[in-house]
């Protein structure tokens, strides 16, 4: 994600919880984003919104400074990937979340924790997620304080320069050693 992009302070929120991504039938996303849009209405903005079932209010996907605004407009921002069960695998959307300054309150993924620390919520269930928006949409004040350590946490690993770095070691390494012994 472009650590340059606006970051937008709006207080008064015209989202309650939003997601921003696509209707796909991989992972949990569809059964879960129907259960939960029946108690707590989910705004969506995708680039399928037309293949989003008419229970939903969905727009097209928003992209750059757009984005940032429509998180910055959210007072929850839910996070599904593709496959929750994979280690280290969680969508980009998570650290475009991040750097925007929205709170975002993600589907457990193994060692997300190890990245993302206390910068965001977690839920494994529906029933968790439910009980995470009702708590989060009244706790403004911890809401904003989670939002802001996650925003320090964007900013300092997934920025496309951070990334840069990382990969930079990655490949002096690999060229060190010719990849002798790697697994990848």
């Amino acid at each position: 994600a472009d650590g340059e992009l606006p970051r937008f302070q709006i207080t008064e929120k015209k989202y309650d919880v939003s997601f921003f991504g696509s209707w796909i039938p991989q992972g949990d996303r569809q059964t879960w984003l129907a259960e939960i849009n029946k108690t707590n209405p989910v705004k969506v903005f995708s680039w399928n919104y037309k293949d989003w079932p008419k229970e939903f209010d969905a727009d097209p996907a928003v992209y750059g400074a757009e984005f940032n605004k429509k998180v910055a407009e959210s007072k929850i921002c839910l996070g599904f990937s593709v496959e929750p069960n994979c280690w280290g695998y969680w969508s980009n959307r998570t650290g475009k979340t991040l750097l925007a300054g929205g709170f975002l309150l993600q589907q457990y993924a193994p060692g997300m924790e190890l990245f993302l620390r206390d910068g965001i919520e977690y839920f494994s269930s529906i029933e968790e997620a439910r009980e995470k928006i009702d708590h989060y949409l009244i706790a403004e004040t911890e809401r904003i304080e989670i939002a802001k350590r996650g925003n320090e946490i964007g900013q300092a690993r997934f920025t496309s320069k951070a990334r840069v770095k990382d990969l930079m070691i990655l490949i002096e390494r690999y060229l060190k050693i010719g990849g002798k012994g790697w697994q990848i």
